[in-house]
């Protein structure tokens, strides 16, 4: 906690953060188009993405601004579009402005105190339903523990779209857990929520323990020297304790997991982690022999380094 205290003094805080003078000029849909794409275009290297989303909240697709362009905009949704464009000049995510973000086959409520889900973390997903499966083929019940759920993607995803899992999510930070909370509530779907720090949420849980057959997270991993570097939207809006670190070492939680994760699992368990892209060979050394075996690397969608698989062999006496 120290160093994300000691990173927080480095950024600006997201009330400081000010979006431009522009000043809305557009009456109709046509005009209402171009005027949010063309400003878009001075941030964005997706304006006409961007623009769409927007413009879908509203109900108006591009083709009624392209077909329909004189149509009269309203009032409420000229002021809607004139905020959403003042607050994405501030560069906060188009995710907040919206309030949601899709993930695999949901829709889930977003804000500052979680991490907006990535497409890469929809791929890690996939690697943990094919573990799921295998073992529920097996005739075999599986408890899975998703650690820092934030929104709660992860473990909401495997609920909806594997419902004989038994799920749990745990996350530090309270604010966090009452999103996953309200996101799990709004989907109707059934998972367990506790709050802590790491594997220290479920080990201080009254006995009898529960045991996980498969164990997933998405942890912060980012080095302090990268904060810097990371897009306005990022480093200014998105909670600093969910993408660094609280100490200097980017594999701090993945050794923490490599040490205490084999009290909590079933025999022949299996971990899944998603990574930095350029720590995949030393986050991987973190899972050795004898007490983890089958340790390997797969690729994200860009053939980057970006997960790693390993299986709980014994604990060493």
């Amino acid at each position: 906690m120290v160093m994300v205290r000691l990173l927080s003094k480095l950024l600006l805080p997201w009330q400081t953060i000010l979006g431009s003078d522009h000043v809305w000029t557009a009456q109709n849909w046509g005009e209402a188009w171009q005027e949010m794409v063309t400003v878009l275009h001075t941030i964005s290297t997706e304006p006409e993405t961007e623009a769409r989303w927007f413009f879908q909240h509203l109900k108006i697709s591009p083709q009624d601004c392209r077909f329909r362009p004189l149509e009269p905009l309203e009032n409420s949704a000229a002021l809607f579009l004139e905020d959403a464009l003042r607050r994405r000049l501030g560069r906060e995510p188009l995710q907040h402005i919206l309030g949601t973000q899709p993930f695999r086959y949901l829709e889930l409520s977003v804000n500052r105190n979680v991490l907006i889900p990535r497409p890469e973390t929809e791929q890690l997903v996939d690697y943990v339903l094919a573990a799921c499966q295998k073992k529920l083929k097996h005739g075999m019940p599986v408890r899975v523990l998703d650690v820092g759920t934030g929104s709660g993607a992860i473990a909401l995803a495997l609920k909806q779209e594997c419902p004989e899992l038994d799920v749990w999510a745990s996350d530090l930070s309270e604010p966090a857990l009452a999103t996953a909370r309200l996101n799990a509530q709004a989907l109707n779907l059934g998972v367990q929520f506790i709050q802590g720090d790491g594997l220290h949420a479920v080990l201080k849980l009254s006995q009898p323990q529960p045991l996980f057959d498969i164990l997933v997270s998405n942890p912060p991993y980012i080095p302090a020297t990268e904060l810097t570097a990371l897009a306005p939207e990022v480093r200014n809006y998105e909670p600093l304790q969910a993408l660094v670190p609280p100490v200097a070492d980017p594999l701090y939680f993945y050794r923490h997991f490599a040490q205490w994760a084999p009290q909590m699992l079933t025999p022949h368990a299996k971990v899944f982690f998603e990574i930095h892209s350029t720590l995949g060979p030393e986050t991987q050394a973190c899972f050795t022999a004898p007490v983890w075996m089958h340790t390997r690397l797969h690729q994200d969608f860009q053939k980057k380094d970006r997960y790693v698989e390993s299986e709980f062999g014994r604990v060493i006496e």
